[in-house]
């Protein structure tokens, strides 16, 4: 009988590591890029995994990853106007995406959350 287990806090903060390094803001690749390097990365933690109880783990690593991957876009549309056209490309409302009074909401001057 198999032992199934969950990994430790110290896996998890290894394929972090990892992938901060592939998604360093100084980098200057494009969004496509960054993913096509990250996939064989996630693809091996996966099956290294597969055995594991890791569904939780994945599913906080997925969020953190497309944080990442959002920020990385919009650090890539330097202008609040280039960033309200592409957002409201991706299906934001006018309002979201237009820049704010204010600098919390997606289009906002200080820029992604990181």
């Amino acid at each position: 009988m198999t032992r199934h287990r969950t990994p430790g806090g110290k896996a998890a903060e290894r394929v972090k590591s990892r992938i901060r390094m592939s998604s360093r803001r100084g980098r200057g690749k494009s969004i496509a890029a960054t993913i096509e390097e990250l996939q064989p990365k996630l693809r091996g933690r996966m099956n290294y995994f597969r055995h594991a109880e890791v569904r939780g783990v994945f599913e906080e690593l997925d969020g953190w990853i497309r944080r990442k991957l959002r920020c990385i876009m919009l650090l890539q549309w330097k202008r609040p106007r280039a960033r309200e056209k592409n957002l409201l490309k991706l299906g934001l409302s006018k309002k979201t995406a237009s820049p704010p009074e204010t600098d919390t909401a997606p289009g906002g001057t200080q820029g992604p959350r990181r």
